[in-house]
């Protein structure tokens, strides 16, 4: 079946009735049949049932980031998301440079990321730590750990899901090219897309 009605805008409903804005990620619940979607111009999280129902489960519709449950919490302009297997799952706000936990309750914080910066640094650690334009997300099939592609620094972020811990993995900060070699070495151009196989290799884009 079809969600949506082909116009952008915003509507909770079923199939064809429903409005959606740019829509962006979409993953499955492992808690249910439902799919998962972020709902990147209306700065929402919405869950679209079996049935075809849409129905937002997290944010209020304001473009900044904002930690509560449910409705109470707020995104800015929510791209890509990771699912972890017990249902939390971890949304990247490219605008707001933030990474979000969202736990199977609908309760949302900040993991990492600084919220009220202009996305003009990258930084390493816990309460520093900060992004340029995150962009891809992906979990670790058996370590308590995110990795997020930054486009515009050309590197990829690991993340713990334990206390937010930033550090920079992959590439070469602000050195955009091709080039293999070691971790400190190996050259990206705006890395996007990241996954891994079950053995924990992961792709980068």
């Amino acid at each position: 079946y079809v969600i949506g009605d082909g116009s952008n805008g915003f509507l909770d409903s079923s199939r064809a009735h429903a409005k959606v804005g740019g829509p962006h990620d979409i993953d499955l619940d492992p808690l249910s049949t439902d799919l998962l979607l972020c709902d990147y111009t209306n700065h929402r999280m919405r869950r679209i049932t079996f049935q075809g129902r849409t129905n937002v489960y997290a944010g209020d519709g304001t473009a900044a980031h904002a930690d509560g449950i449910g409705l109470a919490a707020s995104f800015s302009h929510p791209v890509f998301m990771a699912v972890a297997g017990d249902g939390t799952h971890y949304v990247v706000e490219i605008i707001s440079c933030v990474i979000s936990k969202i736990t199977p309750g609908g309760s949302v914080t900040k993991l990492s990321g600084q919220a009220a910066s202009t996305c003009t640094t990258s930084v390493d650690g816990v309460a520093t730590a900060d992004y340029i334009w995150p962009s891809g997300i992906a979990l670790h099939p058996t370590l308590p750990r995110l990795y997020v592609s930054e486009y515009t620094s050309n590197i990829v972020r690991r993340v713990s899901t334990a206390d937010g811990d930033v550090q920079t993995m992959l590439g070469v900060k602000g050195t955009p090219g091709f080039l293999d070699g070691p971790a400190g070495t190996a050259l990206y151009s705006q890395p996007a897309g990241i996954t891994f196989t079950a053995a924990g290799v992961a792709y980068v884009a």
